[in-house]
């Protein structure tokens, strides 16, 4: 019986997500209220977050701990329960389960009512009103389908574009960067990063650049500026990790679901505009080749982007064969933008790097959802993206994929 009538477990997902991912409680909030949580302590927990909204301060654990002892109703043990439940980027489903599961119990609670009315010489009529509020009430609020809007109340806007003179990139969205090994894509990613907050000077990036050490990338990136006649400032508001990148979706039971670290992850990034992740491959904790695993981990950071307005670039690496991307077709399915990187060769079989091109790369737009071409005025464009070569320097140079020691002019 208790499991028609609650559950504790979607209950603290709920919670968890709104103390995680803060603006996920305007959609729990709009569709729930206190009754629909069955444990007292839920019930609190709940009436904290949304007085902590009214009061517009943060819905995190120390503020509505405060709010609680304000009122003697805090819980630690259901607390650390809550905090420790795995947050859910989409609270529909749970959302759902919840009104249908308070529902049945408000069905169920009907007849206790209508004798208690009865014993206590309600009028009729006034017991039948009640009835059919209480049905009304209780009728099961699902997400609606299909959300109509006059296109002619629609206000125009039109796709903003970071980096539009150099490599443009859509807000809001997922960009995909693929390229063979040793190509040079971290520093493009370098660049890229260094050009954009030169262009924003209060907005922050942040590259996980995964394969290098954090020395070495700020060693190209001291290079980039020179050569590149860039403001070193910026690099204040560049944010570089060589961190072991950490799987944001895994396969529980042959279904994919995501991670607390990707909800971690998304809370510390919350204020960063750009992100870089590389590769792709090394935060994906499924199949490479399933679909359908690949469709789910792209969904998480599609929304993730449109929901905070941010460019979120995915480096990944190109099929050996067509020079494609890797993978799932589903991963480019996803993106709006695919820019398919290379070297620039003097010969058609690609073996001899065209020397006066050494510190440029060719892209091609292979996918292009939101008329990039427009912008760059072609499908394929060239960048120079390397620093320039010095008579002595020491550092692992990606022109030829091999180790320098010593490169002169």
């Amino acid at each position: 019986m208790n499991d028609n009538v609650y559950n504790l477990a979607f209950e603290r997902s709920i919670l968890s997500s709104s103390i995680f991912e803060p603006y996920q409680f305007e959609e729990v909030e709009s569709k729930l209220n206190k009754d629909d949580f069955y444990l007292p302590a839920h019930q609190d927990i709940f009436i904290a977050m949304a007085t902590l909204v009214k009061m517009d301060m943060p819905i995190d654990e120390e503020f509505i701990k405060k709010e609680l002892i304000k009122t003697q109703q805090l819980d630690e043990q259901v607390m650390l329960e809550i905090l420790m439940a795995n947050p859910i980027s989409n609270l529909t489903s749970y959302i759902d389960e919840a009104i249908k599961k308070s529902r049945i119990r408000g069905l169920l609670n009907l007849p206790q009512s209508i004798h208690s009315d009865i014993e206590n010489n309600i009028d009729p009529s006034i017991i039948a009103n009640s009835i059919i509020k209480i049905l009304e009430n209780q009728s099961y609020k699902s997400t609606p389908i299909l959300s109509l809007q006059s296109l002619g109340d629609v206000k125009e806007s039109e796709t903003e574009f970071i980096l539009k003179s150099w490599l443009p990139m859509p807000m809001g969205a997922v960009v995909f960067l693929t390229a063979k090994g040793g190509t040079g894509k971290s520093f493009i990613a370098l660049q890229a990063g260094l050009r954009y907050l030169a262009e924003n000077k209060d907005n922050r990036v942040f590259l996980w650049l995964s394969e290098d050490n954090v020395e070495l990338s700020k060693y190209r990136a001291s290079l980039i500026v020179e050569d590149y006649d860039l403001d070193s400032t910026p690099m204040n508001r560049l944010k570089v990790s060589s961190d072991m990148p950490v799987h944001f979706t895994e396969l529980d039971q042959s279904k994919q679901k995501v991670t607390s670290a990707f909800l971690e992850v998304k809370k510390i990034l919350r204020d960063y505009e750009f992100i870089v992740l590389d590769p792709l491959i090394a935060f994906y904790g499924g199949d490479e080749n399933n679909n359908s695993q690949a469709r789910y981990f792209m969904q998480l950071f599609t929304k993730w982007a449109i929901d905070e307005n941010k460019v979120i670039l995915f480096i990944h690496h190109s099929n050996k064969v067509n020079g494609g991307s890797r993978g799932a077709g589903a991963f480019i399915d996803a993106v709006r933008l695919n820019y398919e990187v290379e070297k620039i060769y003097d010969d058609k079989d690609k073996k001899n790097i065209a020397k006066d091109k050494r510190l440029h790369l060719q892209f091609t737009i292979a996918k292009d959802n939101y008329d990039v071409k427009r912008l760059i005025g072609s499908f394929e464009f060239e960048r120079a993206v390397f620093p320039k070569e010095r008579p002595i320097v020491v550092y692992e140079e990606v022109l030829d994929n091999e180790k320098y020691s010593a490169i002169s002019n």
